[in-house]
């Protein structure tokens, strides 16, 4: 890759160095992101055209306009020295202390989930509605089936298809893109 004459290293040292930090940063804010978001985006395509299914869709607009360099120092300022909820965020590699490691990540984890719930909220909630008016779904709640079996036995599984293809592009964009978080909370 060449070399970096700020550093006075080769350039591949240095991806090498901060590459756990950004792995650690990338795959926790991707466990939170896709849990939050795909959990939901169902209960949104579950509850279509309630309360529940325009306030997530609203958050989730809301949300997903919102910035790192934004958000980063209101969650900083509401969680860390104001509440004191959270511990300052820093990086402790996951070998060295697994508790330091999780708490020292977390709003990092948190901010950067923050934005990417919502693209995966949105995302779930309309591949799920297009998959439950589809044929296969409605013959089988036809036949007697409950509406919790179809929905995760036909529905659900229909609809995730998409959502792991788009994971996979997404994590790539997730490891080059967390940049931006490590920069605005200093890790």
């Amino acid at each position: 890759l060449g070399y970096s004459f700020i550093h006075r290293e080769p350039v591949l040292a240095t991806v090498w160095d901060r590459f756990p930090t950004t792995a650690s940063l990338a795959i926790g804010s991707a466990v939170v992101f896709l849990i939050f978001g795909i959990g939901t985006g169902m209960l949104a395509a579950v509850k279509q055209g309630k309360p529940l299914d325009k306030i997530a869709s609203s958050a989730s607009l809301v949300a997903s306009s919102m910035q790192i360099y934004f958000v980063g120092p209101v969650a900083l300022y509401l969680l860390v020295y104001q509440s004191h909820l959270l511990n300052q965020p820093s990086y402790t590699p996951f070998s060295e202390n697994p508790g330091a490691w999780f708490t020292g990540l977390l709003v990092p984890w948190l901010v950067l989930a923050l934005i990417w719930t919502a693209n995966y909220t949105r995302m779930t909630r309309s591949q799920l509605v297009e998959t439950l008016t589809e044929d296969y779904v409605r013959t089988a709640r036809a036949k007697g089936m409950s509406r919790r079996n179809v929905f995760f036995r036909f529905a659900w599984r229909g609809a995730m298809g998409p959502i792991v293809t788009i994971f996979g592009i997404d994590m790539g964009v997730l490891l080059g893109g967390a940049m931006t978080t490590e920069k605005t909370f200093s890790l």
